[in-house]
């Protein structure tokens, strides 16, 4: 029933979009801008090369899906591949410039929950079919995301004992978890199409 109603909305949008040429030619005016505005800033600002290409894919991962309203296999493949692209790049820069290893282990799951956080945001932002798309697996995908992010969570403010100590004690550290993790279930939750 759902996918009949997604179908049927992709149809009245259709009349009232830009042709896909106009689509495409807006999108690479924006990211012309984009690459112009980096092009000048690095003139001025020594920047390594690996911030300003993740910079700039995750630009184009932000402006596909306001620009780009092809309902096509290979526009929505392009809008995985930036996704995959922009999530890889902040993850290495995070990795390199945050220095977040396995020793510093709340820091290191704090990481894990943002980056969590940020790539499933940003997949429902580049894929917005997908925040309404209900299916035993994506609801099983759900609960193994909000259990990985409980866990994290947990870690963080409680710690793990003998190993390295948290900032609340284990009463409060369950009870800001679980409300964590609810706002978290329900953020990543499929919605309602209408």
């Amino acid at each position: 029933m759902e996918e009949q109603k997604l179908k049927m909305q992709a149809d009245i949008e259709r009349w009232y979009r830009p042709y896909p040429a106009l689509q495409i030619f807006f999108f690479i005016m924006v990211m012309l801008f984009i690459s112009i505005f980096l092009y000048y800033i690095t003139q001025t600002i020594v920047i390594p090369l690996e911030i300003i290409i993740t910079f700039w894919f995750g630009a184009a991962s932000f402006f596909y899906p306001f620009f780009i309203k092809i309902r096509r296999r290979s526009a929505m493949i392009l809008g995985w591949v930036l996704y995959g692209i922009t999530l890889f790049g902040g993850v290495y820069l995070g990795y390199k410039y945050l220095s977040v290893s396995i020793e510093r282990i709340r820091e290191f799951v704090l990481f894990i929950a943002v980056v969590e956080v940020i790539g499933i945001e940003l997949l429902h932002h580049i894929v917005s079919e997908l925040k309404h798309y209900r299916s035993s697996k994506v609801i099983i995908a759900d609960v193994i995301l909000s259990i990985i992010f409980g866990a994290c969570m947990f870690i963080f403010f409680y710690g793990i004992p003998g190993v390295v100590s948290g900032i609340l004690d284990l009463f409060w550290s369950i009870i800001v978890t679980i409300v964590l993790v609810i706002l978290f279930a329900y953020a990543i939750f499929p919605e309602r199409p209408f």
